[in-house]
């Protein structure tokens, strides 16, 4: 999760930043269950972010999926593929939620982690990617997303309430209690 972080934390900066306004579009996004979420407004204001702290060269929306030895692999695209300032290319997959039911955003962030597996050994040993989740979290929905991922470990940032955003894993996040908090679940192939 290391190589992703400034991404992770680009995206927290938005994050905060918006709920932290008068206007907040995600609130307004979220409270009118608009057809694609919030998720192309995140890609841009975290692609914003990362580049103005000066941690990424160069950012693509709808990217092909690159090949160990060069080339693309097949037609599968990602989210959004960054090329850091320093190091290898890093592609990435964000779901946001969409609706208040818990079901459709997760099983997409589910099947994004399938599908950066199924790119093959080789492929996760040259690149690093990562899947992520945006969406309002509670006890409940942690143990849920925990158990449909098959406990594979995840990272998770939760906003607390003062609006500081805390960390930690998600396997020790089911055994504690939260109140509808925003959060970030995040796996990675490394």
């Amino acid at each position: 999760m290391a190589r992703s972080q400034a991404f992770i934390d680009s995206i927290i900066k938005a994050i905060t930043n918006d709920l932290a306004g008068p206007q907040s579009r995600i609130h307004t996004l979220f409270a009118n269950n608009i057809i694609g979420g919030w998720e192309g407004w995140l890609q841009v204001e975290a692609a914003a972010q990362i580049i103005a702290d000066g941690n990424a060269a160069t950012f693509a929306r709808e990217a092909m999926y690159l090949a160990p030895g060069g080339g693309v692999m097949g037609a599968q695209k990602c989210d959004l593929m960054m090329l850091p300032a320093r190091g290898i290319q890093i592609f990435i997959e964000l779901k946001t939620q969409r609706y208040a039911t818990y079901a459709k955003h997760v099983q997409d962030f589910i099947d994004d982690i399938d599908k950066i597996v199924g790119l093959g050994p080789d492929w996760n040993r040259t690149f690093p990617a990562i899947a992520m989740v945006c969406m309002q979290a509670n006890q409940a929905r942690f143990q849920q997303i925990y158990a449909d991922i098959n406990r594979k470990e995840c990272d998770i940032w939760a906003r607390r309430n003062d609006g500081s955003f805390g960390t930690g894993k998600l396997s020790a996040a089911v055994n504690m209690t939260w109140n509808n908090q925003f959060a970030i679940v995040a796996w990675a192939n490394s």
